[in-house]
């Protein structure tokens, strides 16, 4: 199962976890449906991340995700 971390942008002070979500897929549409619009994410190593100031959101990495990105 996979969590959304929400975080104030300034601070990183971490403001509230939404989930369980079944994988990273689906947190990221709730994060959107959270936050009133579509997201625009951008993916690091092990994490997605989204911007709608002054929070951000923060999505665990799937396995499947890491396929998708290298295969």
């Amino acid at each position: 199962m996979t969590m959304i971390t929400v975080t104030h942008v300034e601070t990183g002070e971490v403001v509230r976890q939404l989930g369980p979500y079944p994988d990273a897929r689906a947190a990221r549409v709730a994060a959107g449906e959270t936050a009133g619009q579509p997201l625009t994410w951008q993916r690091d190593l092990e994490t997605w991340r989204a911007e709608k100031y002054p929070l951000a959101y923060h999505v665990a990495a799937d396995v499947a995700d890491e396929e998708i990105s290298h295969g």
